[in-house]
């Protein structure tokens, strides 16, 4: 798919600027990398949500990282869709009734080992549950 469409089907999902051909050695620590055809910065989990979303819909390829550190990016670049997490979800939270983790962690697993938004809500919603539970069982 041409990055100009799927530019198309992205539109709206997120707040900050879809990045067309956008150079991966600008998002890795080794500064390496040929250009993503299309990259999101999705800003809560919401956006994320969107994303996979249209992505299933699609049938767009995604690719998901986080800040780039120890990423290597062959010059080719990436096909699809790479969505950008950043520092955005990598909370550790202590409450009275135990630890949490970033809900986005628990999300991105679950749509990964089921590709289903769905599921992925779902487990965002329990993630603390979630991350535990995937910890016991793997």
């Amino acid at each position: 798919m041409a990055c100009e469409k799927l530019q198309d089907v992205f539109y709206g999902c997120t707040a900050r600027p879809l990045l067309i051909d956008e150079p991966m050695s600008r998002h890795t620590s080794f500064k390496i990398g040929g250009p993503a055809d299309l990259m999101a910065m999705p800003s809560n989990e919401e956006e994320l949500c969107k994303l996979l979303q249209r992505a299933k819909e699609h049938k767009v390829p995604v690719t998901l990282v986080g800040n780039g550190s120890n990423l290597l990016v062959r010059d080719k670049g990436i096909r699809g869709l790479v969505i950008k997490l950043g520092n955005m979800f990598n909370t550790i939270e202590a409450t009275e009734t135990g630890i949490t983790f970033g809900s986005a962690l628990a999300m991105v697993i679950s749509y990964t080992t089921w590709e289903s938004v769905g599921w992925a809500i779902f487990h965002g919603l329990l993630s603390w549950v979630y991350v535990i539970y995937f910890v016991i069982q793997y």
